[in-house]
């Protein structure tokens, strides 16, 4: 699956103290127990330690579900833009075409520079959309005016008829119109889901820093000294904030990781969607139990979906 490096980040994170609650919590929750028992008065119960671990992995499990989902729709955004791009792009070059062919033929038929003087189109028109669609809108809007007429006399051919030069700018300049309006609309929903994807990860590193904090409390207090000390609370910033945003492919089966461009691959994608992916869909959220060699390790290298 695609995730962005800052959520990696968080997801190597999350495994590690899971998988830390899932491989020696019940030895910590047995000793927990056996001290708190010795040292309880009559009547007073003992702390239900599995139910609170239980609670901490819930809390981990669900705060990272949910910046992996929102990374996920900020991702297929991306992808959709790169191909709004694309679209806006090509109907830019065919307005682009037509504003050029027509620049030509009014010169040719009326003198140089005609076509620059009374309509704003040279020969060296730039491919840049904006611009281009500016430049189209006006010459259409000048070949509607009623008393129009191309001064001089005609040098070659038959004069030409305004309103046939603007029904050849109508087609090409609508499409443009409309895929700029749709890229705009585009750019605006990615700022939106990026937006919400922040919010996710402020949560996460602030249950992610609650939850390990705690852990490392229980571990300390069951005389698990070394296991604490693996223990890291806080989410470490990214060495440079500019990594943080780059897309990954991780291998589910392997773990490798290959960075890539989702605007470059969208061509291939199917629609995208701003919203949550479907419950059964693919992800690699950390809940499966993870083996005793990647707890050593403080990491994991899980990849079925996490849940409740």
């Amino acid at each position: 699956m695609l995730l962005t490096r800052t959520v990696l980040r968080r997801k190597k994170l999350a495994q590690a103290v899971l998988a830390a609650i899932r491989v020696h919590g019940p030895r910590v929750v047995a000793k927990l127990e056996e001290l708190v028992s010795k040292l309880r008065q009559e009547g007073q119960q003992v702390p239900n330690y599995s139910g609170d671990l239980a609670d901490l992995e819930n809390q981990l499990v669900d705060a990272y579900n949910t910046i992996e989902a929102s990374d996920d729709v900020h991702i297929r955004d991306l992808a959709r833009d790169g191909r709004l791009r694309r679209l806006r792009n090509q109907a830019t070059k065919s307005l682009q075409k037509v504003l050029l062919k027509m620049s030509q033929t009014i010169d040719s038929s009326y003198g140089p520079q005609t076509a620059e003087e009374t309509l704003g189109l040279g020969t060296g028109l730039r491919e840049i959309p904006d611009q281009i669609y500016d430049l189209g809108r006006r010459a259409r809007d000048i070949l509607s005016t009623e008393d129009f007429v191309f001064e001089g006399e005609v040098l070659q051919g038959v004069g030409l008829d305004p309103a046939e030069l603007r029904a050849g700018i109508e087609g090409p300049l609508a499409e443009l119109a409309g895929h700029l309006e749709t890229q705009r609309e585009g750019l605006r929903q990615t700022e939106l889901t990026r937006k919400v994807k922040l919010e996710a990860i402020e949560s996460f590193d602030a249950t992610f820093t609650a939850v390990a904090t705690w852990l490392k409390g229980l571990f300390l207090a069951a005389g698990e000294v070394e296991l604490a000390k693996r223990i890291r609370p806080k989410v470490p910033a990214a060495a440079k904030k500019s990594e943080d945003e780059k897309v990954v492919e991780v291998d589910d089966k392997t773990g490798e990781e290959k960075e890539v461009d989702p605007e470059a691959s969208s061509e291939t994608d199917s629609e995208p969607s701003s919203s949550a992916p479907d419950s059964d869909s693919s992800s690699t959220a950390p809940n499966s139990k993870p083996s005793a060699k990647e707890t050593d390790s403080g990491s994991s290298s899980s990849s079925a979906k996490a849940s409740d």
